[in-house]
């Protein structure tokens, strides 16, 4: 009977070890924007091969960050659903970036009519920062974020205009 409560007792301190480091590694895959749900700091190489940083973003105005690959389908439908209704997300600048070449970035920006946008701006992640912070698994990936710059909704996948134009009217 002892050797039965003593192999029980083995098997559930096993179990309780193998629990916790599931947590901690849980704990240490957490993006790091669950920590600390800002728009972080970044560099990005524009259209016209100009640097540009978050310091640079128009204070007091939302913003609507994309992360894209050009030749992604979804990637596409987001583009064409927000040129074609852009006045519905008029207050917030919107800053699209991949890791992909300029470019094949300036092709996708012009298909889409979106390059001369005011407040549309394209760029180029080289140094990879937003998709490491972001932990980046599905594409688009959009945040939206306050004027404050804190974020107000991730969407994995992709987002409905519709869904972006309701959360930027309920910021103040």
């Amino acid at each position: 009977m002892g050797q039965i409560n003593n192999e029980f007792g083995m098997k559930w301190l096993y179990t309780i070890i193998v629990l916790m480091l599931a947590v901690q590694l849980q704990a240490q895959n957490d993006a790091p924007f669950k920590k600390k749900p800002v728009l972080p700091d970044f560099q990005i190489r524009k259209l016209d091969s100009t640097l540009f940083f978050r310091s640079k973003l128009p204070a007091g105005k939302p913003v609507v960050l994309v992360y894209f690959i050009p030749e992604c389908g979804h990637c596409q439908n987001e583009a064409k659903a927000l040129a074609d209704s852009l006045a519905l997300v008029d207050k917030a600048v919107y800053l699209w970036v991949s890791f992909h070449p300029l470019p094949a970035i300036a092709t996708f920006a012009k298909q889409y009519q979106l390059a001369d946008r005011p407040q549309v701006i394209f760029g180029r992640d080289e140094a990879y920062t937003l998709p490491s912070y972001f932990k980046v698994r599905y594409l688009p990936f959009v945040v939206v974020f306050n004027a404050k710059h804190q974020i107000v909704q991730v969407y994995e996948g992709g987002a409905y205009v519709k869904e972006i134009a309701e959360q930027l009217q309920h910021l103040p």
